[in-house]
């Protein structure tokens, strides 16, 4: 379906009749929601109703180029959730989606909001850097070297197929084979999208995100924040005990075996995690 949003037309996909919201903003940048089409399935349809979009700039949608800010895309967020109609939802921010999510509570600080989820996120492009960056150093040295020589000849696609055989597998999704619904988002990254924010390699981010940070708005959360993470997300056990700490009223699911998309991992956790927290906070 497509949402008209000024002269925008954004592809979203809404499922559920439940008296709780949740709207899910994808990552990437660039990526498309059918990157989290899981937690569509994991919902019980006749408790929540949720909704995701793509974002502008992704495939799919009409009219919608980019955003050059992060600020933007919190904007757009806000849009939709008034577009739709949505009344006090929970948000659900996935990687980037998590720094939508915080930009958007810093840009909206008195929209009622039930309470947020960060799955997988980060509060600063520069810490996400250092985390990749240590990540890179858990590879074996022979991965560091083709990664050299690949950059050094800028051959995209040996690095494309050197990320697909060593980084993916360890630190994107542990699932073999990739889910198709991972698989279907990637295949339509929205190139212009992720190098604006990214920069042409993911594991030396160089981008409009490298600049992006809300580390000290972090202590500033007062809704219930539910953090989720894993052994082999990006960032660290540490970073993730740093993020739940600055946040007053945040709850952890933190498992060990996952990586950066755990919903496909180990989905009965994840959403035992989701429900929880939903249904414990649905009356705040």
């Amino acid at each position: 379906m497509l949402l008209s949003i000024n002269e925008r037309s954004l592809y979203y996909k809404k499922t559920g009749r439940g008296s709780i919201a949740i709207v899910l903003v994808h990552g990437g940048p660039g990526l498309t929601l059918d990157s989290l089409a899981i937690i569509h399935d994991l919902l019980p349809e006749e408790e929540y109703t949720v909704i995701s979009y793509n974002q502008s700039g992704s495939a799919n949608n009409e009219n919608a180029p980019k955003y050059n800010t992060t600020q933007q895309y919190a904007e757009e967020l806000h849009e939709v959730i008034q577009a739709l109609e949505i009344k006090n939802p929970f948000l659900f921010g996935h990687s980037w989606g998590g720094a939508i999510v915080q930009e958007f509570l810093w840009r909206f600080p008195t929209y009622k909001i039930r309470g947020i989820i960060l799955s997988n996120s980060f509060p600063s492009g520069k810490k996400l850097k250092r985390a990749i960056q240590k990540r890179i150093d858990e590879l074996p040295n022979e991965f560091r070297l083709h990664r050299k020589k690949c950059l050094e000849e800028n051959d995209g696609a040996a690095y494309q197929a050197l990320l697909g055989e060593w980084w993916m597998p360890t630190f994107v999704c542990r699932k073999s084979p990739m889910p198709n619904d991972i698989a279907t988002s990637l295949g339509s990254l929205a190139p212009e999208v992720y190098t604006h924010f990214v920069g042409a390699d993911l594991l030396n981010i160089s981008g409009a995100l490298l600049d992006w940070d809300r580390t000290n708005e972090l202590g500033n959360i007062s809704i219930p924040t539910l953090v989720m993470s894993g052994g082999y997300d990006y960032p660290s056990r540490n970073d993730f005990n740093d993020m739940v700490k600055n946040i007053p009223n945040a709850t952890r699911w933190y498992d060990e075996e996952t990586s950066h998309f755990p919903m496909y991992e180990n989905p009965l956790s994840y959403k035992d995690a989701l429900i929880t927290f939903m249904k414990s906070n649905h009356e705040v």
